[in-house]
């Protein structure tokens, strides 16, 4: 019998009697359960058959029934329960022999419910993998495969029950940490966490693993540690949560008392990190097993190579385990996968060394042991005989040498010791000796000196500030007598923290418990969460002046300066309980309980320390170290005392914060920003190798704001200060004028806080208290903005006014003074009586530094020279001069190896790079580091060298991926400024200008990657060159004019500015000026409409509006004189001294030569003999100072004969506009004027106005003619 198909169900044909008729009906179907495409049909057994025990097949007339006709009418009424084989399947046939029943109808109860069963579930018996697959899941384990032996041996574990659902997206992520202990758990399966949290003997115990996961993404840390607080420990939970990037976290943890001195824990279930337990557990085990089958050989937990394997099992689990949701911990966290390389847990490899170790003809790699990766710069681990090696790139072996058990046991190094000798366990945390108690003296602070006076005949009140010497006894009780100091805590009546303690009085009259009764004494956690942490000093302005500081809430600790002792002071002192300490109660008292340090910090104190200034006693500057900012070399400990001490007097000085601790900061619900020391090498007027250091707040720019923004006056104001004392205005003379500077202190600390922020101390420092911030402080987001906002005001309030679009720059109506502010450095000029008004103001209103006034002695000025902003000003009797420091360009040339090669004329060439098929392969990771380092140094020196600014862009185009194309012109830059290592500006002496001109050029489809042109545009002021800049244009131009055009419209939107800025700054009534080389812009900037031109930017035709109104006007400029052609192009060497020799710059090359030998010179030692190097430089030496004299005496020889030789004219002489004038063939002796066919003006000899071909008149004749001067040159 065949089944047959129906709507997707498979049918079986049964013959139904019918009670009335008896007819058997052929057309009812009993329905079975869906199978597949094909089902092969089931013989119908007779009746009395079990289910299931029926023939192949049923025999046509014979019966199939297999349970009667009740099953008949189960089966068809439920169709869907078929799995049973032939159950209910049909009714008696014909010749059945048995009694007619009558059918179930619709309505009837079944009789008997039919024998369906469910399918049983089972586990997949494991399939055959291939070679391949194997091979790739060895390197991980992961996931867990059960046709692996090694992960049924590591990873096999009771059935999981359902997960609980994930939290939600606005939680604060928790970090669960806990302990464990697998040395046992290695010899046998695990069914409980409890198994491992628990050590089974002393060897056990001896290795502690932390366990440290985030709960949000899943990322599992793992590392072997000694319980309690180690730096490997701290060490390790700081990289999990740098890896992470969490800013707020929550610390989950059990409530053992050796996690809890970890990281302060909560008392919360801790199940998360209790199967991040088990589920290291596992990928250990499994990690051991394939090694060992790797090795054949046990493996040692006491050696070295088990902490690799603890730290690798949780460094795959965070990448490789793929979770419910699909995706590792790693793509939770980063958004990607992690693509790097691994290799297989302690194979032996091949890796690359070091280049800086390695000759060039020496080996590249050698081989180690892989033990798996960093976690910020994923770079390798290797262990070879040596120690731990770190490389970016390794390269596995053959098979045969994959294991070799040598090198495995051959090497050295652990996680938290990765030279030396190896040790069981990372480090000891047996707790120092605590020293003896005494009674501190008196604080003799440098203000308290000031205020009161120096004790006659004391060392220590007439003692330099850098070379401290201690006061004597005399000074010292004089001292004590005007500051009674408190008593000691420890002794009777002074409370002690973390002691059971009464309730305290306040001045309010409440009472409350102080936090932290109770807590473990066990902990020497610095976690600034604590509130009964210890304090370093007291940092108030009300301390520093004597006054007893109060409790201000009874429930948190008063800011003690050491140790976390609870001082009370006043009518709360009295009314507190006695307490017993540790030693009384027979306890041990804490690491960081120890004695007191009240009120502020000394200059000189007795005893075994001597602080230097504000810096703490108790600091712990000697357990951290310091280190410069940009060499990271250590500094010496004693002047960073002194720095940092003097940054603590500051803060006190300038009330800067006040202590309130971490409740009330959280009340207030103020932002917690952590704190550090930024310390750095600087000259100091007493120390020339002194030490600076700041106390920075590390403020995250977390999420936008508009109130935090602040803007500083671009440079080229700086410069219009110095060419508006070069420029006398109409009525004054300028040669009057002189430049001065203001150098101002702790800058910051005069700008009022907006009060939202709370600062964490340095690690330093006590951290027990916030500093709630009172004025701004180096870091925090809002100081640039709230120090601007400071300036202002006081600017303002003295009659100075700031121009509008230039924040930073003022004027000054009735003092002719200009004054520029970028960040804490002034630049101001004017008359000295005038700037006499300014010093008074700036010393009123800030700590300011006046520095020496340039300009000459007679009119009173103080130098010749200064700096400013890494800029060198001079002045000489011709004016002022601008140039940037020419410590940057030898930095360049020294770091680019290029001391000893030959100079470039020009700083860029198209033949660089010439014939090399290498130009477009990519640098290194190192060398392409020192490029962008470099062309950072060579983009900040083109600010204040135009000749190097297209180079400049050119270069910095590789910066995201820099080329070998990149670092060839970055290396010709550097040739150029071997050969040209200074660039002067020039701001002589002049009359106030008619106009400001701007010059543009532009240079059509310059870029052949992109096909972009060139802007370029240079400011000038008369005879002074304000600002130059070139930059590619955003839009791509069809045609060489449309390139013109985009330049012309950048170089006014320059030139209106500074046009407002002159106008701002006193210099009324001039015009703007635009001069470009191309007629075609020319034409378009002075019509209306795009005309012709269809491929026009809309946004650009502003300039035709402002030519109309007459606000600028447009002319044209000879190619041959246009300063902008510098920015366009690649120049040749002649063509740069050209445009140089007509813009008020000078380059240095022969005194730089001769300054450089005459370094070299007395460098050299006095009695060393001269060697083959020697004798060749100083004849090269020679032949330059030849060869620059010989061109110094041609020069003299050319200007003799030109000022000896008659200039007489013998073409006729034109009239203004171009006429010919026959009459005056010959010039009179009077003074000669040189005049063009077609021009309207007279001129100099050398004007760049006049042609090849000048004629000569006399200078009335040129005036009845109808010539007019030039303003350029002034005849």
């Amino acid at each position: 019998m065949q089944l047959r198909k129906k709507r997707g169900v498979f049918w079986l044909p049964v013959n139904v009697v019918k009670e009335s008729e008896r007819v058997e009906d052929p057309d009812v179907l009993a329905a079975t359960r869906a199978a597949k495409k094909t089902v092969p049909a089931k013989a119908l057994a007779g009746e009395g058959e079990e289910p299931g025990e029926a023939g192949d097949s049923a025999q046509p007339g014979q019966s199939s029934s297999a349970g009667g006709p009740a099953d008949a009418g189960s089966s068809a009424a439920n169709p869907g329960a078929g799995n049973s084989a032939g159950a209910g399947s049909s009714t008696d046939g014909p010749g059945a022999g048995g009694p007619a029943q009558r059918l179930p109808e619709i309505g009837d109860v079944p009789m008997e419910v039919s024998e369906a069963t469910r399918r049983p579930k089972t586990k997949k018996i494991p399939d055959t993998v291939s070679k391949a697959e194997f091979d790739e899941h060895m390197l991980t384990h992961l996931p867990m495969r059960s046709w692996c032996d090694h992960c049924m041996h590591g990873k096999v574990r009771e059935d999981a029950h359902s997960a609980r659902e994930p939290g939600r997206a606005s939680e604060v992520a928790r970090i669960s940490l806990d302990y464990c202990f697998l040395g046992r758990a290695l010899k046998g399966p695990v069914n409980s966490v409890e198994e491992v949290k628990v050590p089974q003997d002393e060897k056990d115990g001896l290795l502690p693993i932390l366990v440290i996961v985030d709960e949000k993404s899943g990322c599992v840390f793992s590392g072997v540690v000694a319980k309690g607080v180690n730096p490997y420990a701290t060490g390790l939970v700081t990289e999990a949560l740098k890896f992470c990037g969490r800013q707020k976290v929550i610390m989950m943890s059990d409530a053992e008392h050796s996690i809890r001195a970890l990281a302060e824990s909560s008392h919360a279930s801790n199940g998360a990190a209790e199967r991040a337990i088990l589920e290291l557990a596992r990928q250990v085990r499994t990690l051991a097993s394939a090694l060992e089958n790797r090795y054949k050989k046990p493996l040692e937990t006491e050696g070295v190579v088990f902490p690799w394997l603890v730290r690798h099992a949780g460094w795959l689990i965070s990448r490789f385990l793929v979770k419910q949701d699909g995706r590792t911990p790693y793509e939770r966290l980063r958004g990607r996968e992690f693509r790097g390389e691994v290799a297989e847990c302690c194979e032996v490899v091949h890796y690359k060394l070091d280049k800086e170790k390695t000759g060039k003809l020496d080996k590249q790699t050698s081989v180690g042991v892989w033990l798996g990766k960093s976690l910020a710069s994923d770079e390798h681990f290797l262990g070879t005989a040596q120690g731990i090696r770190r490389c970016r790139s390794i390269w596995r072996r053959p098979e045969e040498k994959r294991w070799e058990l040598k090198h495995l046991e051959g090497m050295v190094g652990l996680p938290w010791q990765p030279r030396g000798e190896p040790t069981t366990v990372p480090s000891d945390n047996k707790a120092p000796a605590t020293p003896g108690r005494r009674q501190p003296s008196v604080y003799i602070t440098l203000e308290r000196q000031i205020k009161h006076g120096k004790t006659p005949g004391c060392p220590g009140c007439e003692c330099d500030d850098d070379n401290p010497k201690r006061h004597n006894d005399e000074c010292r009780k004089r001292f004590e007598k005007l500051y009674p100091r408190q008593p000691v805590p420890g002794t009777p009546g002074t409370p002690v923290p973390g002691t059971p303690a009464g309730p305290m009085e306040t001045e309010r009259g409440q009472a409350e418990m102080p936090q932290g009764t109770g807590q473990d004494l066990e902990s020497g956690s610095t976690e600034p969460s604590q509130p009964s942490r210890p304090r370093a000093m007291e940092g108030t302005s009300e301390a520093k002046s004597g006054q007893k500081r109060e409790v201000e809430d009874a429930g948190v600790p008063a800011p003690s300066s050491d140790s976390g002792q609870r001082r009370v002071t006043g009518k709360s002192s009295q009314g507190a309980k006695k307490q017993k300490t540790p030693e009384a109660r027979g306890e041990k008292r804490p690491l960081e309980d120890q004695e007191l340090m009240g009120g502020l910090p000394t200059l000189h104190e007795k005893g075994e320390w001597e602080p230097l200034f504000a810096y703490p006693l108790d600091g712990r500057v000697e357990e951290l170290g310091a280190y410069d900012e940009r060499t990271g070399q250590p500094l010496p400990v004693d002047k960073v005392k002194t720095a940092r001490g003097r940054e603590l007097d500051k803060m006190e000085e300038h009330s800067v914060k006040k202590d309130i601790s971490w409740e009330e900061a959280r009340r207030q619900g103020l932002k917690i920003v952590r704190s550090r020391w930024v310390d750095g090498w600087k000259p100091l007027p007493n120390d020339p190798n002194g030490v600076r250091s700041r106390c920075v707040a590390q403020e995250i720019n977390d999420h936008e704001r508009d109130d935090v923004f602040s803007g500083t006056p671009p440079l080229r104001t700086h410069r219009m200060v110095l060419s508006a004392a070069a420029t006398a205005k109409a009525g004054r003379t300028n040669r009057r004028k002189l430049i001065a500077r203001y150098d101002v202190s702790v800058a910051f600390f005069h700008a009022v806080a907006t009060g939202k922020i709370a600062v964490v101390p340095p690690k330093d420092l006590d951290q027990s208290k916030l500093w709630y911030l009172l004025k701004a402080m180096n870091g925090t987001r809002e100081a640039s903005r709230q120090w601007s906002k400071r300036v202002c005001e006081v600017m303002t309030e003295a009659g100075f006014w700031e121009v509008p679009g230039i924040p930073g720059l003022f004027y000054h109506d009735e003092w002719c003074v200009t004054l520029s502010c970028h960040g804490d450095d002034f630049i101001a000029e004017g008359e000295s009586d005038d700037l006499d008004r300014l010093d008074a103001l700036m010393m009123q209103s800030f700590e300011s530094k006046i520095l020496p006034r340039i300009g000459p002695e007679e009119f009173g000025g103080q130098t010749t020279h200064g700096d400013h902003l890494h800029r060198i000003i001079r002045w000489s009797e011709r004016g002022f001069t601008w140039e940037a420091d020419p410590k940057y360009s030898r930095q360049i040339v020294e770091e680019l190896g290029l001391t000893d090669a030959k100079g470039a004329d020009a700083p860029c060439s198209t033949e660089c790079g010439k014939g090399r098929r290498d130009l477009e392969d990519p640098l290194d990771t190192e060398a392409a580091a020192k490029f962008r380092r470099l062309a950072g140094t060579a983009l900040y020196l083109s600010q204040d060298r135009p000749t190097i600014q297209y180079a400049l862009s050119e270069i910095t185009s590789g910066m995201a991926k820099p080329t070998v194309e990149h670092e060839l012109k970055l290396k010709h830059l550097g040739r150029y400024l071997l050969k040209y290592p200074k660039e002067v500006w020039h701001y002589e002496y002049q009359e106030q200008p008619e106009e400001a001109v701007v010059l543009t050029d532009s240079d059509w489809g310059a870029c052949k990657r992109t096909r972009k042109s060139m802007s370029s545009y240079a400011e000038r002021f008369g005879k002074h060159l304000i600002d130059a800049s070139c930059a590619k244009q955003s839009v791509i131009a069809l045609s060489s004019g449309e390139a013109e055009f985009y330049a012309l419209v950048r170089g006014a939107a320059a030139g209106l500015l500074t046009a407002q800025i002159w106008e701002r700054i006193g210099f009324k009534g001039l015009k703007l000026t635009l001069r470009t080389d191309s007629s075609a812009a020319k034409g378009i900037a002075t019509r209306k409409g795009s005309g012709k031109v269809k491929h026009l930017s809309m946004k650009e035709l502003w300039i035709q509006d402002c030519v109309q109104r007459k606000q600028l006007t447009v002319q044209k400029e000879p190619t041959k004189s246009n300063w902008a052609d510098l920015g366009t192009k690649a120049l040749s060497g002649s063509r740069v001294t050209e445009l140089v020799k007509g813009m008020p710059l000078t380059r240095g090359l022969v005194m730089a030569c001769l300054f450089a030998s005459f370094g070299v010179a007395t460098g050299q030692p006095k009695e060393r003999q001269l060697e083959t190097e020697d004798v060749s430089f100083f004849i090269y030496m020679l032949i330059i100072h030849i060869l620059a004299i010989q061109t110094i005496w041609r020069w003299i020889k050319f200007a003799f004969v030109w000022w000896t030789t008659p200039r007489v004219s013998t073409k006729p002489a034109p009239t203004a506009g171009g006429r010919v004038d026959r009459r005056g063939l010959e010039a009179n002796a009077g003074s000669p004027v040189y005049v063009t066919r077609k021009g309207k003006k007279f001129h100099r000899r050398h004007c760049r106005h006049l042609g090849q071909n000048p004629y000569t008149l006399q200078r009335a004749e040129a005036t009845q003619r109808g010539f007019g001067p030039c303003t350029d040159c002034n005849p």
